[in-house]
C-alpha cells in the first residue's frame, strides 16, 4: 500500500498523502513508519473534493478490494463488492484540494499532484484550480 507515497518520500519530497478509508489509512501509516518516513511523510484521513460542494459523503469499500472504495454526496446505488463480500460504508467530509494543500503545506512548492479517486478525478481537479494554475 502506498507505493508511490513512499517511492516519491524516498527520492526525498515532502509528501501529502491523503486516504479517506480508515483500514488504508493504518496500513498507510505503518508502510511509512517501518520505511523511516515519518519526517518525510503526512497521512490524512480525508477526501478531497470541488469547492462548492456538499462536504458530507458517504465511502463504500469492499474489504478485499479497497481500490473499488465508491463515493456518493446523494444515496448509494447498488454495492461495490460482489454478493457475499465484506462492504465497510462510513461517512467522510470532503474538502477542496486548494484549502488542503494551504493548510498543511510547507514554504515548499507543489510539485507533483497524483489522483487515484476512483471516477471522482474531476471533483478533485475542481477543487485544486489555485495550486494547479500555480505549478
Amino acid at each position: 500500500r502506498g507505493a508511490c507515497t513512499l517511492g516519491v518520500a524516498m527520492l526525498g519530497f515532502q509528501v501529502l498523502a491523503l486516504e479517506p478509508a480508515p483500514h488504508n489509512v493504518k496500513l498507510l501509516r505503518s508502510a511509512v513508519a517501518r520505511n523511516g518516513l515519518k519526517q518525510s511523510v503526512t497521512v490524512l484521513q480525508a477526501a478531497a473534493g470541488r469547492a462548492g460542494a456538499d462536504p458530507r459523503g458517504t465511502l463504500q469499500c469492499p474489504l478485499a478490494h479497497s481500490a473499488r472504495c465508491q463515493m456518493s454526496h446523494g444515496p448509494m446505488v447498488g454495492s461495490v463488492a460482489p454478493a457475499g463480500e465484506e462492504v465497510q460504508t462510513f461517512q467522510v467530509q470532503t474538502q477542496p484540494l486548494d484549502e488542503i494543500i494551504t493548510e498543511y503545506q510547507s514554504s515548499e512548492s507543489v510539485c507533483a499532484i497524483k489522483i487515484d479517486v476512483e471516477g471522482s478525478e474531476l471533483d478533485v481537479l475542481l477543487g485544486a484550480r489555485g495550486v494547479l494554475a500555480s505549478v
